[in-house]
């Protein structure tokens, strides 16, 4: 009897024993080690902080040209990035006083000359790499974007001496054959690059009903790539508004120069008075400004228009 009454007590205190035992616990995944989605949330935040970095980078030198040509030049010389003692908005005034009025038309003018020339001359070229290609088109093509890495300076020597035998010296229409011909193989390319996107059923179907290339062209292609000709005009006038060096050397007459040359006539002649010269400047860039902000969902569906052969 009493063996049996010790067995049950042991019993009892080994039960007693593995109730008070700690649990054996499961290995469980460590959750200190990041997940896929915080992953990509720490990622986006890197991206979006690198993005806005360089877009502050890229908007100093905008800002920095608005701030001083609201300041005074004592403001500027003694603190070029310091707080102005007031607005002086006669910068603006003295810029149009130095005939800037004129050249801002002047560069109107070339510039439009210009994109309207050479777009008139490009898309007939390009349609016709396409559809009626030749013996050594392929190598022309190839050509042509070899001549888009020469830079202009290469050839403004050979321009001048031309113009000048012609007499067409400070006259507008030099400029203007002068950008047309440098802007005519890009624009070349980008054209070719779009029309062949166009599927060879629409030209199929139209030679069925008797249309003429020239029908074609001005009936299927060019409604087609309404959006590529926004951009190539775009991308041609930023060109040829900022381009200095061909309008510096022939448009030599201060009423015949263009905005860019007349920006650097300005410089030269006051050196020191830098928020006039940075008042004409903001003044030079408001157009090209407009231009892209009016046209800018235009300009991002051209470019990817021709991303993707048909």
């Amino acid at each position: 009897m009493s063996a049996a009454s010790g067995v049950g007590q042991s019993v009892s205190r080994s039960a007693g024993q593995g109730s008070d035992a700690t649990p054996i616990r499961h290995p469980t995944p460590n959750s200190r080690l990041p997940t896929p989605d915080s992953r990509l949330r720490i990622g986006g935040v890197v991206q979006q902080a690198i993005l806005l970095l360089a877009s502050l980078i890229a908007l100093f030198p905008l800002w920095f040209m608005l701030w001083t040509a609201i300041r005074s030049q004592d403001d500027y010389f003694r603190s070029p990035l310091g707080w102005p003692s007031g607005i002086h908005w006669e910068n603006f005034s003295g810029a149009f006083n130095e005939n800037i009025g004129r050249w801002v038309l002047n560069s109107a003018i070339v510039t439009t000359g210009a994109v309207l020339l050479v777009t008139l001359i490009s898309v007939p070229a390009a349609y016709a790499f396409v559809r009626l290609p030749f013996k050594g088109s392929e190598f022309l093509l190839k050509v042509f974007v070899f001549l888009m890495v020469i830079p202009p300076i290469v050839m403004l020597l050979p321009l001048f001496s031309l113009m000048n035998a012609l007499g067409r010296v400070n006259h507008f229409d030099a400029v203007i054959v002068a950008y047309a011909g440098l802007m005519f193989p890009f624009s070349v390319f980008m054209m070719t690059r779009y029309i062949e996107t166009i599927p060879t059923d629409l030209y199929e179907a139209a030679f069925v009903e008797g249309a003429s290339h020239l029908r074609i062209l001005w009936s299927i292609v060019v409604p087609l790539i309404v959006p590529a000709l926004l951009t190539l005009g775009i991308v041609n006038a930023l060109w040829a508004w900022n381009e200095l060096l061909i309008a510096v050397v022939m448009l030599q007459r201060e009423e015949s120069r263009t905005l860019q040359a007349g920006l650097a006539l300005l410089k030269g002649k006051n050196t020191m008075d830098i928020p006039l010269v940075m008042a004409g400047a903001t003044i030079s860039a408001i157009p090209l400004l407009l231009l892209y902000l009016f046209g800018q969902r235009v300009f991002m569906s051209g470019l990817l228009a021709g991303a993707v052969k048909e």
